[in-house]
């Protein structure tokens, strides 16, 4: 009698101290990412230049839903080269991220991203403009694209990460050649001390990020 009493006890303790499963653990709504390996990359590419170039991408997401987060960048690049003018790079890409795990900042995404990107091309004075329908001024190139990204994301507590590969296409103006890259090298460094030609037509890109790291709140 006096065990059976002692076993009922320690289930009913049991049963109290059992935490509520039914209750679902709250899920991060905002991410906030900066990208490592970007910025490190730009660092070491400012070395053949002889020099410095330094990559400061930073990113929010938002989810909006079970499934469907809002996705925007901000990219600020300072190119210091040994040699030529110095250029500076502003980038933004703004798009709505789909995701298809547990939830809208978990699993494998696919993000369409329209992306805008300035730069300084004090290189390109006295050579032929063709400066397009958004004139910023003479030592500035625009360019406006469309693009995908794909990738897989984690989510644990308040932290997050992300591993990607994208590609873009889109247009152009002022620009040295049909590729864009997010540090505006071809645009904001000198060749030999020469003006570049100025490009006005299709482009496209690649997204070299690879990862990136940040807090979920």
């Amino acid at each position: 009698m006096v065990m059976a009493t002692t076993l009922a006890l320690v289930l009913a303790a049991a049963d109290v101290a059992e935490p509520d499963v039914s209750e679902a653990e709250p899920q991060p709504r905002l991410v906030i990412d900066v990208y490592p390996g970007a910025t490190m990359r730009g660092l070491l590419l400012g070395i053949p230049l002889g020099g410095l170039m330094l990559h400061l991408p930073v990113s929010v997401t938002w989810a909006i839903g079970p499934q469907t987060a809002l996705y925007a960048q901000l990219a600020f690049t300072v190119a210091v080269p040994g040699y030529g003018p110095d250029g500076v790079t502003i980038g933004a890409s703004l798009g709505p991220q789909f995701s298809f795990g547990p939830s809208a900042l978990r699993g494998f995404f696919l993000t369409p991203l329209f992306t805008a990107q300035v730069t300084s091309a004090r290189s390109q004075l006295g050579t032929a403009r063709c400066a397009g329908p958004v004139d910023f001024g003479a030592t500035w190139s625009a360019a406006a694209m469309l693009g995908l990204q794909a990738g897989y994301q984690w989510t644990w507590g308040h932290r997050h990460i992300a591993v990607m590969l994208g590609a873009s296409v889109g247009y152009a103006y002022d620009n040295h050649g049909a590729f864009i890259d997010a540090f505006g090298v071809q645009r904001g460094t000198a060749l030999c001390g020469q003006p570049m030609r100025r490009d006005q037509g299709f482009v496209f890109g690649v997204n070299t990020e690879l990862f990136r790291i940040g807090f979920a709140l």
